[in-house]
């Protein structure tokens, strides 16, 4: 779904509150994978919801960064 908002998300935020919300979920998700207890490891899966809000969010800031501040190839 990230990748199918963007360009709405980053027409409304701009991609460095978007590159912000990629990183929050990502601490995030690693302080909760923290506290999973060991012989529970099927909690996991509640938490990889996440990593597809940051690898998506993350990845769209990062091209619309680049597509902004690069300038055009031949």
């Amino acid at each position: 779904p990230v990748f199918y908002y963007g360009d709405v998300l980053l027409r409304n935020y701009g991609h460095f509150s978007i590159l912000l919300l990629g990183c929050g979920a990502y601490i995030l998700r690693v302080v909760l994978y923290s506290f999973l207890p060991f012989d529970h490891a099927t909690y996991v899966l509640l938490l990889e919801p996440l990593h597809g809000l940051t690898y998506g969010s993350v990845q769209i800031a990062l091209v619309d960064f680049a597509a902004t501040c690069l300038p055009r190839g031949n």
